[in-house]
């Protein structure tokens, strides 16, 4: 089928006039993002199951700024090929992929469409991300994402210690836009995640919040606690829970932090590893159910009973 010279520059614009449809999903590597991420002139924002990206105001009336990066997308998803995965073996691989609708793609400038065509993949084993696609067809999607459910927990601790001691256990509960899934396999990407997700929870912690609680600052040998983590596991243990049930309860939060410590101390290889992403997966779930088993003994607080 002959395409208009006008769409020759338009790979995907070119696809819809050979017959592509407005709704059809185009799948694309998910590395197509990380410009957008690494670019201060845009707006780059994660949820659990998609994204959305545009240039920002300011860029966008700057006349020195070239139009053909005044680009926006808000209504991409993900997809996964799940060939490989295997969910109780961490070292199995997830690989995610971008989903877009050919009608937003198409859309972009000429410019945009030729690079993100360099980053389009074959179908293949995907699987689109049922509750982006329920969002898409209109329905209310059934669950919240790992991320949603960690900055709810947040919140809810905070609703409760402060019912329970007076302060918030946590300085802020708000998500930063940019934490979000690995946007490539990589070990300088795995270490910048675990960054900020570490100054989400031990640097997040209020000392204040543990004073007004009756922890400690000092163990039975007269020791400083010094951290967060140690003077919270503390106050655990001294509030009856079985020292078993604490070591479970902060291992995910130990593993974050000490995973921090590593890259801040050593030279590190940048390497690729597909196992990340389902690494990340599973640590998010392991915090997760950690946060909300504190939530759930906050709770028995006489204080917090309404």
């Amino acid at each position: 089928m002959r395409v208009p010279a006008r769409l020759k520059a338009h790979p995907f614009g070119a696809a819809m006039a050979k017959g592509r449809g407005t709704l059809e999903l185009a799948y694309l590597s998910f590395d197509v993002l990380e410009p957008y991420r690494n670019d201060p002139r845009y707006h780059f924002r994660y949820w659990d199951f998609g994204v959305d990206m545009g240039i920002g105001d300011d860029a966008y009336l700057d006349e020195t700024e070239l139009e053909r990066d005044k680009i926006s997308l808000s209504r991409l998803g993900f997809a996964y090929d799940l060939s490989g995965y295997t969910r109780t073996d961490v070292n199995t691989p997830i690989v995610r992929r971008v989903a877009a609708f050919y009608g937003d793609i198409a859309k972009l400038t000429p410019e945009h469409q030729q690079r993100w065509q360099s980053y389009q993949v074959a179908e293949g084993d995907l699987e689109v991300h049922p509750a982006w696609w329920m969002t898409q067809m209109g329905h209310w999607p059934d669950g919240i994402g790992p991320f949603d459910h960690l900055f709810q927990e947040l919140e809810n601790l905070n609703v409760l210690w402060t019912g329970a001691f007076g302060e918030a256990l946590f300085k802020h509960t708000d998500r930063p836009q940019d934490l979000g899934w690995l946007l490539r396999p990589s070990q300088r990407e795995w270490d910048e995640f675990i960054v900020q997700l570490d100054k989400q929870l031990s640097d997040n912690i209020r000392h204040d919040a543990l004073d007004a609680a009756g922890a400690l600052r000092q163990d039975k040998n007269d020791q400083n606690l010094g951290t967060t983590l140690s003077r919270l596991a503390a106050f655990l243990e001294g509030k009856g829970i079985d020292a078993a049930n604490v070591k479970d309860l902060m291992r995910p939060l130990r593993k974050i932090r000490q995973a921090r410590q590593k890259p801040a101390h050593a030279l590190r290889t940048n390497i690729t590893d597909k196992t990340f992403v389902h690494r990340q997966v599973a640590l998010l779930e392991d915090l997760n159910n950690a946060l909300t088993e504190l939530a759930r003994w906050l709770s028995t607080h006489p204080k917090n009973r309404g």
